[in-house]
């Protein structure tokens, strides 16, 4: 590859995909699987730190006694989204403006 920009596409791609097994296995012990990966797919490292906090926070509440998978859903008034949601929205967001800028550049 004499493209800088096809390696790097790689490179990012490989990235993803170890942040996006990494998040996954980080959240499924606590049932939340999907949410790690989607974490470390679209916001990579980042995402990754972000997990490890709702995870250790999924922990202690198993410790305090309140199960993570019977604890009830937690809905703001107004139906404002989960502070997961509102990440992985903004990380999309984010990744598209930038490869749009990227490219424009």
């Amino acid at each position: 590859m004499d493209d800088p920009t096809g390696l790097f596409i790689v490179i990012s791609l490989v990235v993803l995909a170890v942040c996006s097994v990494a998040g996954y296995l980080m959240l499924a012990r606590v049932g939340r699987g999907a949410d790690g990966w989607a974490l470390g797919f679209f916001l990579g490292p980042l995402g990754l730190v972000l997990a490890w906090v709702i995870r250790d926070n999924a922990l202690r509440d198993d410790a305090d006694g309140i199960p993570s998978r019977t604890r009830p859903v937690q809905r703001r008034p107004g139906g404002v989204p989960d502070i997961t949601s509102i990440v992985v929205i903004a990380g999309t967001i984010f990744a598209v403006f930038g490869f749009l800028i990227y490219r424009a550049g």
